[in-house]
């Protein structure tokens, strides 16, 4: 009887190879190759390339709500710098491949559902720190662009990483205070 092989084998061999050739340059022979399957089964357990990329995609976003994500805790400085640890290790396991689906994603009509996917974490943690603004733990401004300062040099570094500049992802605490000092409210309620 043929072993089975575990979805998180396919999909880390489906992402690495997507993350080295590209969206179109990635094919299912390439990725049935890498984990280690016959393509036919790779067909029969998802269908289609995007289903399967969406399906891997998935799997890195629940691992992240998995460990805590952007769960509300009460305690700000704790949930931000939660998040920031748990997406620095996303995207430095991810970062190439980050870098691919920013680039490619604009232009590959039928893997346009693809973004549906990283974009959880962003609404995620935008909740969250509406949450905290709404408790006035934080200045109100609009989310996405508290996201895109809170989560924007953890990506920029992560994407970067290949190339010869090798960036360092910022460290958890001291990025979150560096977020915070403008953003802290003035007589916060909570965190």
């Amino acid at each position: 009887m043929p072993r089975q092989i575990p979805d998180e084998q396919i999909f880390a061999a489906a992402l690495d190879i997507v993350a080295a050739r590209g969206i179109a340059g990635a094919t299912t022979k390439q990725i049935a190759a890498a984990a280690e399957i016959n393509e036919v089964t790779l067909f029969r357990r998802f269908g289609s390339k995007a289903k399967l990329l969406e399906a891997a995609l998935s799997a890195e976003v629940d691992r992240f709500d998995a460990a805590g994500g952007a769960r509300y805790t009460g305690d700000l400085r704790d949930d931000l710098t939660r998040v920031v640890a748990l997406y620095t290790q996303l995207v430095m396991r991810r970062g190439r491949l980050l870098a691919v689906l920013l680039a490619e994603l604009p232009s590959a009509d039928e893997l346009g559902g693809l973004i549906e996917r990283p974009q959880r974490i962003v609404r995620a943690v935008a909740r969250l720190i509406r949450r905290y603004q709404r408790e006035g733990a934080l200045e109100p401004e609009p989310p996405l662009q508290s996201v895109a300062a809170l989560l924007g040099p953890v990506l920029l570094a992560g994407v970067l990483r290949p190339l010869a500049t090798r960036p360092e992802p910022p460290d958890p605490s001291a990025h979150v205070e560096r977020f915070l000092h403008g953003r802290r409210a003035t007589h916060p309620t909570k965190g």
